[in-house]
């Protein structure tokens, strides 16, 4: 073997083993979280969904605590190998529930801070302002999402036009 072809097979055996690691390491998250979930089940539904509360209160609640869920749980189906048509769906609906787990998280840091301000309007000004440039750039950032459906080990991913390494030319100094 050359050392050309050396380098070739060492490149492809360390792809192939940092992406049996992340699947691995996501199959992992993905069961922690559902097992976290399982066992405050109850809890939820004696706090969240007995007790009468504001429907705002609930959709905040949906979407801090289950989108991330949802969000692990479709990541977990480009594992193996699927369609074009699947895998341009799958990357939308995974986009959708992330961009759907910043918002929740979102949204009650700016109504805390405004409530441990003493309701100073100044101070929820501001973190209105910094909570909507945060949700228009992820919201940007979703609507420039190229799904890409590669061959195993990859298989479903995505590419997005802001990623600084994506087809970017090298502008450095040899």
């Amino acid at each position: 073997m050359t050392t050309g072809h050396a380098e070739v097979v060492s490149t492809v055996v360390s792809l192939y083993s940092s992406q049996t690691i992340a699947v691995d390491l996501g199959i992992a998250s993905t069961a922690m979280v559902l097992y976290d979930t399982i066992l405050s089940l109850h809890r939820e539904v004696q706090y969240v969904w007995r007790e009468r509360r504001k429907w705002h209160q609930r959709v905040l609640y949906v979407l801090t605590r289950h989108m991330f869920t949802i969000l692990l749980l479709l990541e977990e189906q480009t594992i193996n190998p699927i369609s074009d048509q699947n895998c341009q769906i799958l990357v939308w609906s995974s986009s959708l529930a992330g961009f759907s787990s910043i918002l929740g998280p979102t949204i009650f840091t700016i109504w805390r801070a405004y409530a441990l301000s003493g309701k100073n309007k100044v101070v929820g000004g501001a973190m209105s302002l910094a909570g909507i440039v945060m949700i228009f750039y992820n919201a940007i950032v979703f609507l420039v999402i190229t799904p890409i459906n590669l061959p195993p080990p990859e298989n479903c991913t995505s590419s997005s036009r802001l990623d600084a390494s994506y087809n970017t030319p090298c502008l450095c100094r040899s």
